[in-house]
């Protein structure tokens, strides 16, 4: 029995069952009291479905509510069909303030426009080089590879499906 609000997550989905790129669905789980990661599922099974309930039974795990990227319809349509919205959050009230022209806000999810990108890995910075204990930081505790290569290479204009999810991650944190 995990505590509610304990673990949260972040996604980056993907809506399409075949793809002529190599994007991936990645889902990262945090604990807050911590600050370690202790889940990492990045993985594009035969079927965007499989990818969602796959997502949907680790958020369910660990008691977890997750911020997603909302490019992607998908992932929305499927927690509705399984009644598991709860397990979404809002997008952060306070996000007006760093997008200059926000349009309509969506009610889930995370838009990730060129100025949520630039904040989201100003925020990503800064929880890395917090103290994890009196020796070490939070980068030194990463234990994905993939993650580490991909905030190694990291460019916005590039897909980065480890560093999104880590960047709806952060921006929970921040909230």
């Amino acid at each position: 029995n995990i505590p509610y609000g304990i673990y949260l997550a972040g996604i980056d989905p993907y809506d399409h069952d075949h793809s002529q790129t190599d994007s991936l669905g990645s889902t990262f789980v945090i604990n807050k009291l911590t600050g370690r990661l202790v889940a990492e599922y990045t993985a594009r099974p035969e079927t965007a479905d499989e990818y969602y309930e796959q997502v949907r039974r680790l958020l369910l795990y660990y008691n977890a509510r997750a911020l997603y990227e909302n490019a992607k319809l998908g992932i929305f349509k499927y927690f509705e069909h399984q009644n598991s919205l709860h397990l979404l959050c809002d997008e952060p009230f306070w996000i007006g303030d760093i997008i200059k022209n926000p349009g309509a806000s969506q009610k889930k999810g995370l838009r990730m426009p060129i100025e949520i990108k630039n904040y989201g890995t100003g925020l990503i910075k800064q929880w890395l080089v917090k103290d994890y204990d009196t020796v070490s930081k939070i980068l030194h505790k990463i234990r994905s590879k993939g993650l580490l290569e991909e905030l190694i290479k990291y460019d916005p204009d590039k897909n980065a499906d480890r560093v999104m999810a880590l960047m709806c991650l952060v921006y929970q944190l921040e909230t």
